[in-house]
């Protein structure tokens, strides 16, 4: 194989490896939020009983739907890892994919009921895993792609976060409506600048 067949090839496989990602990134963003629509639908009193999307873990006729959403999530996440190529800001992300699993599943096994220790645990969970997204998405927005719709989203990303830290601190009852802005806004970050890598 000469030089220019292996820079062709090379540049295929690079390809290839980036719509596998972008692939698996959207299913680990799209699937879970069928299953949080669900657990609205079923237990719609989750929107204003302010604990959050947690809230559908807690309770045993959304329980299933609620822990469904964070494996698919976390599986894909996981799926896409392995797509991604070794340079920035792609080898980053894949290195943050597993801390994000974890943290996810962390938050799902630690019921915010059973007692305030566990209370205090699920909360730092979600804190660090909001850290992490919230510091990513401000790379990825404004040092890696500078890309304006990732830029407007990180905005919409920001009034998500004001409003879950609001309502933690008990100033604002609209801590799952923060939540779903927050998360919805960062896949779409995510999503985006692996598109426009591509």
């Amino acid at each position: 194989m000469n030089g220019a067949s292996a820079g062709f090839f090379l540049k295929k496989m690079s390809k290839y490896n980036l719509n596998q990602a972008l692939k698996n990134i959207i299913l680990s963003q799209v699937i879970p939020w069928v299953f949080f629509g669900l657990c609205i639908a079923i237990l719609p009193k989750g929107l204003w009983e302010n604990d959050g999307i947690s809230f559908f873990g807690v309770n045993k006729i959304t329980a299933i739907p609620y822990v469904l959403a964070i494996l698919v999530s976390s599986y894909f996440l996981l799926k896409a890892k392995k797509y991604f190529p070794d340079r920035i800001p792609f080898n980053t992300i894949a290195k943050l994919i597993p801390l994000i699993a974890v943290l996810m599943i962390a938050i799902a096994i630690t019921p915010y009921t059973i007692n305030d220790a566990f209370g205090m645990i699920h909360q730092m969970f979600g804190i660090l895993l909001f850290f992490i997204q919230f510091l990513l998405s401000i790379w990825l927005a404004f040092f890696v792609s500078k890309n304006r719709l990732n830029q407007i989203f990180f905005l919409v990303m920001l009034i998500g976060g004001l409003m879950s830290l609001f309502s933690i601190l008990n100033k604002t009852p609209c801590l799952i409506e923060g939540q779903i802005i927050f998360q919805f806004a960062n896949g779409i970050i995510l999503i985006n600048t692996i598109a426009q890598a591509r």
